[in-house]
């Protein structure tokens, strides 16, 4: 049987479970508010935690200056490799007037290799952005019936992604599976007679933001009662800015149901006491003027 379990925490004391970089990041936007009234300022798209996906994205005014170092250029065929196969995909769908948009986002996203990682991430809202219009990240007629999960947690992933299709997860858009590969693409050098294998978008030599991107974009286009299944404290920690997309920017939701999975978690608590924390803090930085965030129902999956 579910057992369902709310509870409010003062969004400054850390209780059982709290996380200490909750704390960290609330006491960073206390101090963001308070410089801000004592210069007289107001705060504004900039200094507030605006989502990427809360309206249109204009195409950058910079590009991205490719990096020269070893890794960009030993990875660079499998980049290549990659881009192109995209590319024959993307261009087939492509209506004629976005065909030059969604190129050029490819190519800034996917193709270059290291340079400004806040520039690659603009890049990369840009082009998920345009790319949604052209191929859904969520399907219109599942109304009511979505699920998110992180998405290489294969356990919740089950619970999320049903074989009777009775709710629409994340790993199912069309979308997510046409960036997937980009996931896990690899590249094999050769050193002193040893074989090397690295992943292409290697988290600290070119890290793509895209990964997240989906998820936070899905979030934005889902509509109904979400349910958000979580097995661990660092599934909390990728999908909070999606859980945050959901309750307070998403109007299409009409509640987030977050369901625990019994195992890492044996109390419902560190969930909530985690939940209201991050709702303290989209409260005070959030950019919507009166923000009102949907109902959250924390219980056992």
């Amino acid at each position: 049987m579910s057992q369902t379990c709310e509870k409010s925490v003062p969004a400054t004391t850390a209780g059982p479970g709290h996380d200490i970089m909750q704390l960290v990041a609330f006491a960073e936007k206390q101090q963001l508010v308070h410089d801000a009234g004592q210069n007289g300022m107001i705060l504004n798209a900039k200094q507030c935690d605006n989502p990427p996906f809360l309206k249109l994205i204009d195409r950058p005014d910079k590009t991205i200056d490719e990096s020269d170092d070893e890794f960009c250029k030993e990875s660079k065929k499998g980049r290549t490799a990659l881009y192109q196969e995209l590319s024959k995909e993307l261009l087939e769908r492509s209506l004629y007037k976005m065909k030059d948009i969604i190129m050029e986002g490819l190519t800034q996203c996917v193709l270059l290799c290291g340079g400004d990682e806040k520039l690659k991430q603009r890049w990369c809202e840009y082009f998920l952005k345009n790319l949604n219009y052209i191929i859904p990240i969520a399907p219109k007629n599942w109304i009511n019936r979505f699920s998110l999960h992180r998405t290489s947690q294969l356990p919740t992933q089950e619970l999320a992604c049903p074989s009777d299709d009775s709710m629409f997860c994340l790993k199912q858009s069309e979308l997510f599976a046409l960036m997937e590969p980009i996931y896990s693409a690899e590249f094999t050098i050769k050193k002193a007679d040893t074989k090397i294998t690295q992943k292409i978008y290697h988290s600290g030599s070119n890290p793509s933001p895209l990964q997240s991107l989906l998820t936070e974009l899905y979030a934005m286009e889902v509509s109904g009662i979400v349910v958000v299944f979580v097995r661990t404290q660092g599934d909390l920690t990728n999908l909070k800015a999606a859980i945050r997309n959901l309750a307070l920017y998403n109007k299409k939701v009409d509640a987030v149901d977050i369901r625990v999975q019994r195992g890492v978690f044996t109390r419902l608590e560190p969930v909530i006491e985690y939940i209201e924390g991050e709702k303290s803090l989209w409260k005070l930085v959030s950019c919507v003027e009166k923000p009102i965030i949907r109902p959250i129902k924390v219980k056992w999956a």
